[in-house]
């Protein structure tokens, strides 16, 4: 565990004999739910979350080593703005009739349940856009470097809102959906199991039904 004193960004380093370990930094010991971030890594793993607010946070690493130490430590630096999509607050605008966007997953948290496609706690960013007629919506995401599949989530009303459909692909997840008026959430995530977060690109296509 590690305490902040203030706002800060912190640079996590872990390591241990294995090549295949789960490393999760949580608020509350033990409890999943409480997860801000959980990373699939292999021996000697570094990484930045940024303006952690002040308080204690907990570190579980889960290692199929047998033998040998795990080593942890932690670096304060000076805190950095979050980007503004990497919570649903933030989300990026996507424009009819046609938007062409690229992010990041880098250092991004896990702020929204994954869809039923799969992403299994993995970093996610968001994207919505407004309606005023039935349309027709075709996105594509694709992975720019990393590796692992990409989750694509379509929800209504929310960015935890009920699912509309689900897409996952490596490197390119794509939904194609026949939507009402309204105002809809994409939720682009990037599953945890053996990949690396990555940068990514979004393509959004609203045409007439």
């Amino acid at each position: 565990m590690f305490d902040v004193a203030s706002t800060s960004d912190v640079e996590l380093t872990t390591t241990t004999t294995s090549f295949s370990d789960i490393v999760a930094l949580q608020t509350t010991c033990g409890a999943s739910g409480s997860e801000l971030r959980c990373r699939s890594t292999s021996g000697t793993s570094t990484q930045l979350f940024r303006s952690l607010a002040p308080g204690r946070y907990y570190v579980t690493v889960a290692t199929q080593a047998t033998t040998g130490n795990i080593n942890a430590s932690v670096r304060f630096l000076t805190p950095t703005p979050v980007p503004a999509n990497d919570s649903c607050a933030g989300a990026g605008e996507l424009v009819p009739p046609f938007t062409r966007a690229t992010g990041t997953l880098v250092d991004f948290e896990d702020d929204a349940p994954s869809g039923s496609c799969g992403g299994g706690g993995g970093a996610d960013a968001f994207y919505r856009f407004t309606l005023t007629e039935t349309q027709r919506l075709s996105a594509i995401v694709s992975r720019v470097g990393g590796s692992g599949s990409m989750a694509v989530v379509l929800r209504r009303a929310g960015c935890s809102g009920a699912e509309i459909r689900c897409a996952s692909g490596d490197p390119t997840a794509a939904i194609d959906e026949l939507l009402t008026a309204g105002t809809y959430f994409i939720q682009v995530e990037q599953s945890t199991w053996g990949g690396t977060p990555s940068d990514f690109t979004i393509s959004a296509f609203f045409s007439a039904p």
